[in-house]
């Protein structure tokens, strides 16, 4: 991570990046690409966050939003809407395709002889993903910070509202509590 901030450093002049662990779906099924270990993720990110503010440059990870206070983790929650190039809707752009195991649950509608149909129950469904409605995260103090996770992702083992197998969890817990500490840290030097 530290190698790819240095190349956009000196090959732009951008001030924020967003770095994300590698997803096993799409390309990474047939190729033998893993996701890293989630500790390795949170120990790199954390070392490319602190690299990067010294050039006064932002890292952003979608799970660990220390400013961030949500009962939901992105518009995949029911408020996205998505027109495929098939004439599909999706609430979410990493699920645009009928094989995609999780269309079942992301694609709610169709755009067909210029006119959408919705399939309610769908969307109803979709709305309902609220962090309040996940068992996992009940006791979780980063609850209202990653709200549940992406959506997608936590669908991809099994359950939108069981994310009792997302990895992701620890890497979202470990990104924010590292946000509050340096949080902590600043306001306890003054």
């Amino acid at each position: 991570m530290i190698e790819i901030l240095d190349f956009f450093m000196a090959n732009t002049s951008l001030k924020s990046f967003h770095f994300e662990p590698v997803f096993e779906c799409g390309r990474c099924r047939k190729s033998d690409l893993k996701s890293p270990e989630p500790h390795l993720f949170l120990e790199k990110l954390i070392e490319v966050r602190e690299e990067a503010a010294k050039h006064f440059i932002d890292i952003y990870y979608s799970g660990g939003r220390m400013g961030a206070i949500n009962d939901v983790f992105c518009g995949a929650a029911g408020g996205n809407f998505f027109v495929t190039p098939e004439g599909n809707v999706s609430s979410c752009l990493e699920v645009t395709h009928k094989d995609d195991p999780r269309s079942k649950i992301f694609l709610y509608g169709s755009y067909e002889n210029n006119h959408f149909n919705f399939n309610n129950d769908k969307l109803n469904l979709l709305k309902s993903r609220k962090v309040c409605n996940l068992d996992n995260c009940s006791d979780c103090f980063a609850k209202y910070n990653c709200a549940g996770d992406c959506l997608a992702k936590v669908a991809s083992f099994g359950d939108m509202f069981d994310t009792s197998l997302d990895y992701r969890c620890d890497i979202n817990r470990g990104a924010l509590l590292y946000e509050i500490n340096k949080k902590l840290s600043k306001n306890g030097k003054k």
